[in-house]
């Protein structure tokens, strides 16, 4: 059983991990999960995945990550703003977490525009930058994407169930 810690408020999110088998899920708001890394930074160790929605993460502690929308304090990944709309590009589909998805139709209304450096992996290429990207920061292996699954279409499509799904089993396989 993989212990996953959700920390934000997003339903699609929260119900795609509560229907995934041998899965126990922890959920916290942003303020919460703020509070607690406070206190504790090696309390997300405990966990096989921690999965943030929209939260500010001032320092990212070891383990394995799946981030949706701010963009955490990684210097590599170089935020510099917003996006507006934009659609899919390409994407790597040889990549065990984008294996049997289509992304073609999928349209994202705001992303964080990031220029990560060389040794981040883009899994999913928008026409104005990387929306979804894989790398290390320090202890932990994070997978970020650029933007919040309700500024988009995705909810709507099967590749998103797949993505999230086939994310969580391959970081927490990595532990």
């Amino acid at each position: 059983t993989l212990r996953v810690l959700l920390a934000g408020n997003d339903a699609a999110v929260e119900s795609l991990i509560n229907s995934l088998l041998s899965v126990s899920l922890t959920q916290v708001s942003c303020q919460d999960f703020s509070k607690r890394i406070v206190a504790d930074a090696n309390w997300t160790e405990s966990f096989d995945v921690v999965v943030c929605v929209d939260c500010d993460i001032p320092t990212l502690t070891a383990g394995r990550w799946l981030i949706f929308g701010k963009p955490p304090s990684i210097s590599s990944l170089n935020s510099y703003g917003v996006q507006p709309r934009q659609a899919v590009r390409t994407w790597k589909s040889d990549h065990k977490v984008m294996a049997q998805s289509q992304f073609s139709d999928l349209v994202v209304d705001n992303a964080a525009a990031i220029a990560p450096t060389s040794d981040w992996s883009a899994l999913l290429e928008g026409s104005k930058g990387p929306l979804i990207v894989m790398g290390r920061s320090d202890n932990a292996t994070v997978m970020y994407v650029a933007f919040l699954p309700m500024d988009s279409n995705w909810p709507f499509q099967r590749s998103f169930v797949k993505f999230t799904g086939q994310s969580i089993e391959f970081l927490g396989a990595l532990g």
